[in-house]
């Protein structure tokens, strides 16, 4: 029992001069800290050795010291394999590790921009470490740097043909980590695809065909079709209103514009009531559910006054032979599902996947 209560009473020692060394010790007195450290890292309780060692890596990693921090990491588990942060230490270990060429120097270059959030938003910054990364010897940290300045490139800094550019860098280097080149195959062709490059965008899934699969390639096709039908819509609004113009040239040049007036004053309040409806009970039914938006129900209904008012006056002023009015009737359904497209795709293109377009 008195075995117990001395192991006990040693093991709150050990503890208490680990707590000490970390927290007690005023700043700036590191020397005697890591003695300290070092002191219970040879402590006969394994438990305290363990959490020394792994403090001990723990302020070598975060001073950069990654060689010693990678020793101490294993050494805390050899000394303890069931202490509670082991599963962390090997993890650590293992990430430093491969990270290790170049005797570890770009990988504390690119650990010391990660550790800074000012530099994420300096371009001069972003720039010295795209410059670096060239000169990095064949590993998996070169491709991370250059992740890092396509991300900042793209989202921060607005350059998307240095973004992109990076990126293409990732994706053509054989030693990068193959999940990060899949995942730069992924950003590159979405940021392609913003910008409305397809040929690129084609280009990108013919080159890194392997790191793309079916789903990722078919959004090209998906892409290439959105384009016609937004430019289809464009044409069917234009020859709409060209129609309807000159229906109503042709009707004012007979004289019988009166007509047309009071057709658009006759439908005016059903054209009012109907977008009233429709902006109203489809935005509130939308706005019902969590991840509902009413904007496209806003945004159409604001669309269908005009392109009721002109079809109202085109009915007026137009033929009333059976062939011109299906003319019209076709003419309005298309313009109201083209308008319907062009609304959609300026609010969020993602409404328009549900149409696999």
């Amino acid at each position: 029992m008195r075995g117990k209560v001395a192991r006990a009473v040693k093991r709150l020692i050990a503890f208490a001069l680990v707590w000490v060394a970390l927290v007690v010790v005023a700043p700036g007195a590191h020397a005697d800290e890591g003695a300290a450290l070092a002191d219970a890292a040879q402590s006969s309780d394994p438990q305290v050795a363990a959490d020394a060692l792994y403090r001990m890596a723990e302020a070598e990693d975060a001073a950069g010291d990654f060689a010693h921090a990678v020793q101490h990491y294993r050494a805390a588990v050899t000394r303890l394999p069931s202490f509670r942060y082991a599963p962390k230490a090997m993890t650590r270990a293992s990430q430093l590790e491969a990270h290790s060429e170049g005797d570890y120097r770009p990988f504390a270059r690119l650990d010391a921009v990660r550790r800074d959030p000012k530099t994420s938003d300096d371009a001069a910054a972003i720039d010295s470490l795209a410059r670096d990364a060239e000169g990095f010897p064949p590993g998996p940290t070169r491709g991370e740097a250059r992740m890092v300045c396509a991300d900042a490139y793209l989202a921060r800094l607005h350059r998307r043909a240095d973004g992109e550019a990076e990126l293409r860098r990732v994706t053509d280097d054989p030693k990068a980590d193959p999940l990060l080149r899949r995942q730069a195959a992924v950003e590159l062709l979405d940021a392609l695809l913003d910008d409305g490059n397809l040929e690129g965008a084609r280009e990108v899934t013919e080159s890194e065909g392997k790191l793309l699969d079916r789903k990722q390639a078919r959004r090209i096709v998906v892409a290439s079709r959105r384009r016609w039908l937004h430019r289809g819509s464009l044409v069917v609004l234009a020859l709409f209103g060209l129609l309807a113009a000159t229906a109503v040239v042709r009707a004012s040049l007979r004289g019988a514009l009166g007509g047309v007036w009071s057709a658009l004053r006759g439908g005016a309040w059903y054209a009012l009531a109907y977008a009233a409806w429709l902006a109203i009970a489809g935005g509130g039914f939308a706005s019902a559910y969590e991840t509902g938006n009413a904007e496209p129900f806003y945004g159409f209904a604001a669309t269908l006054l005009p392109i009721a008012a002109l079809a109202r006056a085109w009915s007026a002023a137009g033929s009333r032979s059976a062939p011109a009015r299906v003319v019209r009737a076709t003419m309005c359904a298309t313009v109201v599902l083209a308008a319907a497209f062009l609304v959609l795709e300026a609010i969020n293109v993602q409404y328009l996947e549900g149409f696999s377009l």
